[in-house]
């Protein structure tokens, strides 16, 4: 059951991403950006700059953010402070 959530989960971020990167191909003067392409450059982001910490450590901030947006979206504002709560709880034993 806890696989099936993971892979929703995934299926979810996935589609979320590409319909950013559609976006982003309408709406910028200066190219348009393939979703599929997008999404292969984000699978490599961790292996091409595995050696710039720096890097890594501002792209999973941002990774951690997007995911937090799209769990908010997903299941509003007041599950998903509910949800946030009981993580806080959670880590504080």
């Amino acid at each position: 059951m806890k696989l099936d959530c993971m892979q929703e989960a995934i299926a979810v971020t996935t589609e979320i991403q590409e319909e950013l990167f559609q976006e982003m191909g309408l709406y910028a003067s200066f190219s348009v950006v393939d979703p599929s392409f997008g999404l292969t450059c984000l699978g490599k982001v961790n292996l091409t700059y595995e050696n710039d910490q720096d890097l890594m450590i501002q792209f999973y901030k941002f990774v951690a953010t997007e995911e937090m947006v799209c769990d908010e979206a997903e299941h509003g504002p007041d599950e998903f402070a509910e949800r946030m709560d009981s993580q806080q709880k959670l880590q504080e034993q």
